[in-house]
């Protein structure tokens, strides 16, 4: 019997916000985004067996096998942030999205807050000849966002972690959105606009972000989830540089509480914050900023000591990201084609 592989580098996947709990987004909705995706990560259906075993008199164990939940953690989608897409993650992973301007380009504001995250609904298809096979999620929400970008990942990424009530349901009918043929944001459009404290460092040579809400899924009389449970989520945010001349006065202020310290001074009591904050201009009329107005920097890490063979000494400057006054804990600003609001 010959056997064909089914064609893992043909499919698809789509997510667009979903309007109703409960109720599928229709595959013709005009909000479809066609996600670029990259690396291996999909969605799964997370049906779970549990067991129990029983004394049988025997030596091999042959437990009673049951379903024990389904959905709930589906896994991650991995993809290129382009410019219109890019804004409108954040916006479904923050739930909130304020949009201005009267003609292209759009200014969309997206800070977090109070608000939950928008309910999603996502398309997987992979294969042509075999299968294809075709899974769809829905009820779903981003319950961790991650953006990643730098001299080690040039072109920027978005990955998020999908909770879904309603996991794996078969479709027939595919979304007629398409790959719009964008470029991805790219770290050289940060050139410039990577700042600590409003101060530019060209030392800066990567960024990650990560929003975990921290959400769970729970399960009722059924093996299938019942609701999302909120968490008390969480922003963390770390800039990669080198320590330079430029850098080691921040080292110094995060460890003695001041840029100079003088002989003696000890390892100050003061947690030390910075704004951390990144542009990426495609044009005037496609950009995103990334702005974080209190990052604790954390001074366990930075190691700082002679090398045997030399070479550069890296340093991360960030931590946990926390709102300043009344100023969001995260706030960003897209400008896109997009007039109306993500949420």
């Amino acid at each position: 019997m010959s056997a064909t592989a089914i064609e893992s580098g043909v499919g698809d996947v789509w997510q667009c916000k979903q309007s109703t709990l409960g109720t599928i987004q229709a595959a013709n909705d005009t909000g479809q985004k066609h996600l670029r995706i990259v690396g291996d990560k999909s969605l799964k259906g997370a049906k779970e067996h549990g067991s129990e075993e029983w004394v049988d008199g025997l030596a091999w164990g042959s437990p009673g096998i049951y379903v024990n939940t389904a959905g709930g953690e589906v896994g991650d989608l991995e993809f290129q942030a382009q410019p219109e897409n890019a804004g409108w993650a954040f916006a479904q992973a923050i739930g909130s999205d304020v949009v201005t301007g009267a003609s292209d380009p759009y200014t969309h504001t997206i800070a977090t807050g109070s608000t939950s995250a928008a309910y999603q609904t996502i398309r997987q298809k992979v294969g042509s000849a075999v299968g294809p096979w075709r899974n769809s999620f829905y009820d779903a929400r981003i319950n961790k966002l991650t953006w990643n970008a730098g001299a080690d990942q040039i072109l920027a990424h978005i990955t998020e972690s999908i909770l879904a009530m309603k996991s794996a349901e078969w479709f027939t009918s595919d979304p007629s959105a398409a790959d719009s043929g964008t470029d991805p944001f790219n770290w050289h459009e940060a050139t410039g606009a990577l700042t600590i404290d409003a101060t530019a460092y060209n030392e800066i040579d990567g960024e990650t972000l990560e929003m975990d809400r921290k959400d769970t899924i729970h399960y009722g009389d059924s093996h299938l989830p019942v609701c999302f449970v909120a968490g008390k989520g969480e922003i963390t945010r770390t800039f990669s540089a080198l320590v330079t001349d430029n850098t080691l006065p921040i080292l110094k202020n995060a460890l003695y509480g001041t840029a100079s310290p003088s002989n003696g001074t000890a390892l100050s009591s003061a947690v030390q914050f910075a704004a951390l904050e990144s542009t990426y201009t495609r044009s005037a009329s496609r950009s995103i900023k990334i702005t974080t107005p209190k990052v604790e920097l954390k001074a366990a890490d930075f190691e700082i000591g002679p090398r045997a063979e030399g070479g550069k000494i890296p340093v991360a400057f960030g931590g946990r990201c926390l709102k300043s006054g009344s100023t969001a804990a995260l706030t960003v600003v897209a400008k896109t084609g997009d007039s109306a609001a993500y949420v």
